[in-house]
């Protein structure tokens, strides 16, 4: 029985993913936000969390294979910065511990990942932006002269952080949960990608400070 209900949740997970179509509108670089399209086919709107996202990607051509790496923008962050980041009131933080049963920081740690919530109605598109990938810094012609793709999968869900299941429960009367999209196989400029960026340069004549969800902005001094 137990092996049964494992296939059943599987169909419906790949007929679910089968459902949502995915696609690059735009990458600029290593560094800075990349757009993507998704739209929803399924008989419900999605829901995913940005703030629980991380990036498999692999980058290759038939003579390299430049990376396979991971990237994660929240991994190091602790919940004291997400306190400082969302400035989140004292009332707020008891009400969601009294609700959920939560502890201090586990509130703080809900309330840091419900801030990032995109919605995708049914039969919608829409595009977002945010970074993807880890910065690398390689001089220009550095690689070989070839044709470059880059495999991407995004994930939204975290195996060490669990939202309480009374909200699961009640997300899931309305809406579809996504936990991971696959993007198809994109052909991009590798030297655009992988440009130099002169990071000292950047810090030297910016003001840094972080948004409400603890992402650092950099802001050029007047």
């Amino acid at each position: 029985m137990k092996k049964i209900t494992v296939i059943t949740i599987l169909l419906i997970s790949i007929t679910v993913n089968s459902q949502i179509n995915a696609r690059y509108v735009e990458i600029r670089n290593s560094w800075d936000s990349c757009f993507v399209e998704i739209e929803n086919k399924t008989n419900k709107s999605l829901i995913f969390f940005l703030n629980l996202r991380s990036s498999e990607y692999k980058i290759s051509s038939s003579k390299l294979q430049v990376v396979d790496d991971f990237y994660s923008p929240y991994s190091q962050i602790t919940t004291s910065n997400y306190n400082d980041c969302m400035k989140i009131p004292e009332s707020k933080i008891k009400y969601v511990q009294n609700k959920y049963n939560l502890s201090y920081n586990d509130a703080i740690n809900f309330l840091f990942k419900i801030n990032s919530i995109v919605v995708i109605p049914k039969n919608r598109k829409k595009i977002i932006g945010f970074k993807m990938f880890n910065y690398l810094e390689y001089e220009k012609n550095h690689f070989p002269t070839d044709e470059y793709f880059l495999s991407t999968k995004l994930r939204f869900k975290n195996s060490t952080f669990k939202f309480p299941k009374q909200y699961v429960d009640s997300l899931s009367k309305k809406y579809q949960i996504v936990d991971e999209i696959y993007l198809p196989l994109k052909k991009i400029d590798i030297n655009s990608f992988y440009s130099k960026v002169n990071i000292d340069s950047i810090l030297l004549n910016s003001t840094a400070s972080t948004d409400e969800n603890c992402n650092i902005i950099f802001k050029k001094r007047h």
